[in-house]
């Protein structure tokens, strides 16, 4: 397996991962319904590419020869001045058939160490409360909850 820094050529790949993840939270919570031809448009394809191309953002691949098995998009996020930045893991996504296979806990060693080469010494990761699966890995790794966000209908 290899494990390798998105380029601009794995956008389309990337996008329909994007598909894939976010129609499992649509299906869980009607906050988050998506409108998926927007993961097929103009924007979300020059958004994926901005993504790839800042220093501060990386997108790691998971490929078995010409075959992506999954990825892993993570970024530096600069916080309030008085606080030190902190690496987030926003979106992790591993094929169905693939998962149980260590991939995603690569994916994330690769993350982790990207964020030490930048000073970073703390991470955070989000997903979905109602993600059992994502929850369970992400407690696996050692994450813990932190904060909680409340929602309701207006």
């Amino acid at each position: 397996m290899e494990i390798r820094t998105a380029k601009e050529n794995d956008a389309n790949v990337i996008m329909d991962f994007e598909l894939t993840l976010f129609k499992k939270w649509d299906d869980m919570d009607p906050i988050d319904k998506i409108d998926e031809n927007w993961f097929k448009s103009d924007d979300h394809m020059n958004r994926t590419l901005k993504f790839i191309n800042d220093n501060s953002k990386k997108i790691f691949l998971a490929f078995e020869g010409d075959k992506c098995l999954g990825y892993l998009k993570a970024e530096i996020n600069e916080r309030e001045p008085f606080l030190k930045k902190v690496g987030y893991v926003s979106e992790t996504y591993i094929l169905e058939e693939c998962r149980g296979k260590h991939i995603g806990t690569i994916l994330l060693d690769k993350t982790l160490e990207w964020f030490k080469e930048n000073n970073i010494t703390w991470t955070i990761v989000s997903t979905h409360s109602m993600d059992k699966e994502a929850i369970g890995f992400w407690e696996k790794k050692g994450y813990k909850e932190y904060n909680k966000f409340l929602k309701m209908k207006a």
